[in-house]
């Protein structure tokens, strides 16, 4: 806490507002595993970020979603992921920080109609998504992304993705990719 706030205080004296937080653990404590441990672990994670946002001030966490696999359905993820948001809905609304989920490469939530339904299923301001455009080059388009999810972006990751690398070093710097700004 100590140094989150001694984060909050640098970005405040050089006016610097922090939009959202996230922890990188949020992938080894996957909301969508098989193991229930690991997913009460990641919602833990998740309300310990809603503390941490409020007190810097951050409006919205960057939250992932959880990921199909061979051992994980869709029909898993999905009611786990539900199971997940209802549970960390209230602990959002009361500290107002928006949970955002991000278009990740997890095989789940690959269409922006998927991702709208998702999120209209909690019908909370709390509860929407954090949209990577760079994220979703590879399997969509950033605009159409932004015209069906409207009212439900709670923020916007702005990065470029180099399609003639197609993995994972395919970021690059804004207007060296294929985001069609």
């Amino acid at each position: 806490v100590w140094g989150t706030w001694r984060i909050a205080s640098a970005a405040g004296e050089h006016g610097v507002s922090i939009s959202s937080l996230l922890t990188f653990s949020q992938f080894l404590y996957s909301l969508t595993s098989n193991r229930a441990s690991l997913r009460q672990t990641g919602i833990d994670l998740i309300r310990r970020l809603l503390d941490l946002a409020a007190l810097v001030g951050a409006p919205n966490l960057l939250v992932v979603p959880g990921a199909v696999s061979a051992d994980t359905t869709v029909e898993d993820a999905y009611r786990r992921l539900e199971d997940a948001i209802g549970a960390l809905r209230e602990d959002a609304a009361q500290k107002k920080i928006g949970l955002g989920l991000e278009n990740v490469w997890s095989k789940f939530l690959y269409s922006p109609q998927e991702m709208r339904d998702f999120v209209d299923r909690f019908g909370s301001p709390y509860v929407g998504v954090h949209f990577d455009v760079g994220n979703v080059i590879p399997y969509g388009y950033p605009d159409e992304w932004i015209r069906v999810l409207g009212k439900r972006l709670l923020s916007i990751h702005l990065k470029d993705y180099d399609e003639a690398v197609d993995n994972i070093r395919g970021f690059t710097h804004l207007f060296q990719g294929a985001v069609p700004w």
